[in-house]
């Protein structure tokens, strides 16, 4: 959310620099404004780096943490519990553990594709809370059975 805040900043920086760029030549604000907008791009790319570190630590964890249970499992199977390791309780102990596997290597992509969903209905949200341009009683009605 933070960064798509970010991103709107920096946007509007440039679009108010491209819309108003002949007063801006005439009073020679050009390094203001590039000053400006290059702020808003450092304080987007510390965003984007923290995201990617936390997006890092979360697939490192994500990939190792069933490995870690399927050594644990088999601690617990043979040291606590006394039992031989068979190649059939292996065998079958991996296959289940690769299937959850999957769903922990999803984990993190569903996590995000989630953020970006929220960040995208409270835009939408925006978008439809403001105030119309046009009020109703206003418009121009157009008579769909009359022949064009």
């Amino acid at each position: 959310v933070k960064q798509s805040a970010l991103n709107d900043e920096r946007i509007t920086a440039i679009s108010e620099m491209f819309q108003g760029i002949r007063a801006i030549k005439l009073f020679g604000w050009e390094s203001q404004f590039i000053k400006r907008i290059e702020e808003y791009r450092e304080k987007q790319l510390a965003s984007r780096w923290a995201v990617v570190k936390v997006w890092i630590q979360t697939n490192a964890v994500a990939i190792l943490t069933p490995n870690l249970i399927l050594v644990a499992i088999f601690f617990v199977y043979v040291a606590v519990l006394g039992n031989q390791l068979t190649a059939a309780v292996a065998f079958t102990s991996i296959s289940v553990l690769l299937t959850l596997r999957t769903s922990f290597e999803r984990l993190p992509s569903q996590f995000s594709n989630m953020v970006s969903l929220y960040v995208s209905l409270m835009r939408v949200e925006d978008y439809l809370n403001q105030p119309e341009v046009q009020s109703l009683e206003n418009r121009i009605l157009l008579d769909l059975s009359a022949p064009i």
